[in-house]
């Protein structure tokens, strides 16, 4: 009896020893993997981490399940950096499965793994999906005794960029998530934090834009515009490249921005010394010859014309034309087109009907490169405006907003001289590749 008692227990001892030996071979593999993946090699880090999994698989050990689950998290950072989120999110599903059993279902652990999930969702564009990974995160870290307010925050960012992104009107919750983060976020940014000041940015950048495009309460906008302001200048020490752009994207953005709130406000004089400060960035940034330049200089000039001042205001205007004619930017030609009817717009105010008829040609032959519907907003009864300055007749289309600007009414038509009669030139081969908005530079993506 006390010989199989001595056998049993020398037979435990060696398992153990045997256990110890493999869990310490798979540290040893995963380290070298995470030395490959900090230098880039991605496919060599998977090489070892594979052989660190096949060599662990037969050990029972909690500390053995542990390493296995570490290794499925290093294991899906490498295929995130290879561009595939699908097995990315494959692989984190299985460690949740793991940190379950060694952790529990309420754990901090399978918090963190639900919202790195819900972050490759949101990357990646699927926000239902990443919404349902984001809420379990929150549930488990708003119930736990010792919950840590500065992941309950990111989370609820996070949350708030994914309503903000759904086709339907969530502006209520996006505003609760991006506001009950922005209070922890900006008092814990005092910190010095990299990664929860990047995180403070975002958020108060978030908040600008609906305060901006969608709410229409410019004063908060600036004010939550300066906040990003403030937060990007301390952002320092950062991890990647990639997050020390897009820091500086957050700044130019901001600078470009709190004119136009001012410009939308009516406060001119205000908007145009920052809009000349953002038009020196750019061109620093860009160079002259840039769509995001255009869209300032084109800025400029809408202010010096609601103030009463068309000389400056055609100054500016023709430098924006100067500037998107010749862009490298592969998408210029709706903002073309839409400065086009700008300077059409502002000829007619003018009681410059040549003028007014160049731009109006000039826009037809850009609209025609474009999608029909854009075009259509243009409606035939500014055309017929035109036309009235011209001939001074009284056009009869009025009535026909819903057309085309070239179908004119029949007594318009034969009234208009031949060499300013709108062509048509559908057939006219693209000059330009299609553009982003004049304020294309307010779509600035929340990380």
């Amino acid at each position: 009896m006390t010989s199989n008692t001595t056998t049993t227990s020398t037979s435990s001892t060696r398992t153990k020893d045997g256990d110890c030996r493999q869990s310490q071979l798979a540290a040893d593999l995963k380290a070298k993997g995470r030395q490959c993946f900090a230098a880039g090699k991605y496919d060599e880090a998977l090489k070892q981490y594979n052989r660190a999994l096949t060599v662990i698989k037969a050990s029972t050990t909690n500390e053995s399940s542990a390493l296995v689950a570490d290794l499925h998290g290093d294991m899906a950072a490498c295929h995130e950096h290879q561009g595939d989120t699908p097995k990315a999110v494959e692989l984190l599903k299985k460690r949740i499965a793991l940190e379950t059993k060694l952790f529990g279902n309420e754990s901090l652990e399978v918090a963190q793994t639900h919202q790195r999930i819900g972050d490759l969702l949101r990357n990646s564009g699927k926000y239902p999906a990443a919404i349902s990974r984001l809420k379990s995160a929150l549930q488990i870290l708003t119930t736990m005794e010792s919950s840590n307010p500065v992941q309950i925050a990111q989370v609820d960012y996070r949350l708030g960029v994914c309503y903000q992104n759904l086709p339907d009107d969530n502006q209520n919750v996006t505003l609760f998530h991006l506001t009950r983060a922005m209070d922890t976020l900006e008092h814990e940014a005092n910190q010095k934090e990299p990664l929860v000041l990047l995180d403070a940015t975002h958020c108060s950048n978030a908040l600008a834009r609906i305060m901006q495009d969608e709410k229409k309460i410019y004063k908060k906008a600036i004010d939550y515009h300066k906040t990003t302001l403030s937060l990007a200048e301390q952002c320092t020490g950062l991890e990647t490249e990639e997050q020390t752009e897009t820091v500086k994207s957050l700044i130019v953005s901001s600078h470009v921005n709190i004119p136009l709130c001012r410009q939308e406000q009516g406060k001119y004089d205000k908007a145009l010394k920052l809009h000349k400060k953002a038009l020196g960035i750019l061109i620093n940034i860009h160079g002259y010859h840039h769509t995001e330049t255009a869209s300032c200089l084109t800025n400029i000039a809408i202010c010096y014309e609601k103030q009463g001042q068309p000389k400056d205001a055609l100054r500016y205007y023709t430098q924006a034309e100067t500037s998107l004619l010749q862009s490298s930017s592969e998408q210029v030609q709706a903002q073309t087109r839409q400065l086009y009817v700008k300077l059409w717009r502002f000829h007619q105010a003018q009681k410059n009907p040549i003028k007014a008829q160049e731009y109006y040609d000039k826009a037809q032959r850009v609209a025609s490169a474009l999608a029909g519907d854009e075009w259509q907003a243009v409606t035939s009864q500014q055309v017929a405006h035109c036309v009235e300055l011209k001939t001074g007749l009284v056009s009869t289309a009025g009535g026909n907003c819903g057309g085309t600007p070239d179908k004119l009414t029949s007594h318009t038509s034969r009234k208009l001289d031949r060499r300013h009669r709108p062509r048509n030139r559908s057939k006219s081969p693209a000059r330009h590749s299609p553009v982003v908005t004049g304020k294309s530079i307010r779509r600035t993506v929340a990380a």
